[in-house]
């Protein structure tokens, strides 16, 4: 995607393909949309969905869908400012997609208080506000939101660059639920970095570790350069034990925890010592893999859970 050029001047989506050859697939018209901005995003639907800076009404821009296959381009939201139905303007970071497959995005200077807001979109056609940032009557919340980031917990991370108790910024934890929990206020100390003035995160999104942490950059806010790439690690989840049950009919009900999407082996084996792989299975959303031994042959067995690894 580019945010300019094309036959209007005003932004191309373009394929390449893996031996290097860029084809432009549609030319953003000035009239309806225009200057994309933010990437674009593939959904469940097979679609994929971006937002435009400007539209051919109030300017406020669009989310808009692109079907691959058909030149035509569809603007599913026109956002109207801060008041109206579709409120807010287009998170110019684009979108990402929720562990329930809906789009979230971004507004970092809508709301009533112009502090943000969170969106959410359905492929089902609404739009809902998740959450409106409003410092005043949530104490030391931060504000000026950046693109969210979905935990392997299956909540969502994201940053504020402003706001918090110095006034430096947020590490914020939001359930799909819409809960917000502050997790970290960035400031000097609180980075561990004793004597400087280093700010959260400002024109860069987080980054999502391996191992659930998360990484981003922050700059030395004193003299306008310099600054670190920072890591935010998340206290470890107390871990469900496993359940184990017999259904009616001799099988075996398994109930193992893990981290969301990721793959296991449950293995089925008759001593400690052996080892018998019997079902991959992926963790759900809320972090649980599931799996019935339908053939509980074994006088006597033993389960065991192992990570799939690359």
């Amino acid at each position: 995607m580019t945010e300019s050029g094309g036959t209007n001047g005003t932004g191309t989506l373009f394929k390449v393909t893996t031996t290097g050859i860029r084809t432009t697939l549609v030319s953003f018209p000035s009239s309806a949309m225009s200057f994309p901005s933010g990437g674009l995003t593939l959904a469940g639907d097979g679609n994929f969905y971006g937002s435009t800076l400007k539209d051919g009404f109030s300017n406020y821009g669009t989310l808009f869908r692109f079907s691959p296959g058909s030149p035509a381009l569809t603007a599913k939201v026109v956002f109207t400012g801060n008041p109206g139905d579709q409120p807010g303007t287009a998170p110019n970071d684009g979108w990402i997609i929720g562990p329930e497959g809906h789009l979230y995005g971004v507004d970092p200077s809508g709301g009533r208080q112009s502090k943000g807001i969170i969106l959410r979109y359905t492929l089902a056609g609404l739009l809902h506000t998740v959450m409106e940032l409003n410092p005043s009557l949530q104490g030391r919340r931060g504000y000026s939101l950046h693109r969210l980031t979905v935990g392997l917990d299956g909540n969502f991370y994201g940053v504020c660059s402003s706001g918090g108790e110095s006034n430096q910024g947020t590490f914020f934890q939001l359930t799909p639920g819409g809960v917000m929990t502050d997790l970290h206020h960035f400031a000097g100390q609180g980075l561990s970095i004793p004597g400087s003035e280093y700010k959260g995160t400002i024109d860069h999104n987080l980054l999502p570790g391996s191992d659930g942490s998360f990484h981003g950059i922050a700059w030395r806010e004193a003299y306008g350069r310099g600054g670190l790439i920072y890591r935010l690690g998340l206290a470890p989840r107390p871990v469900p034990p496993p359940v184990i049950s017999r259904l009616p009919g001799g099988d075996i009900s398994l109930l193992f925890s893990g981290q969301p999407g990721r793959p296991y082996n449950i293995e089925r084996t008759a001593t400690l010592l052996s080892r018998q792989a019997a079902s991959m299975n992926r963790a759900s959303p809320g972090g649980r893999v599931e799996w019935i031994d339908r053939n509980p042959a074994l006088p006597a067995a033993f389960y065991r859970q192992r990570e799939v690894t690359p």
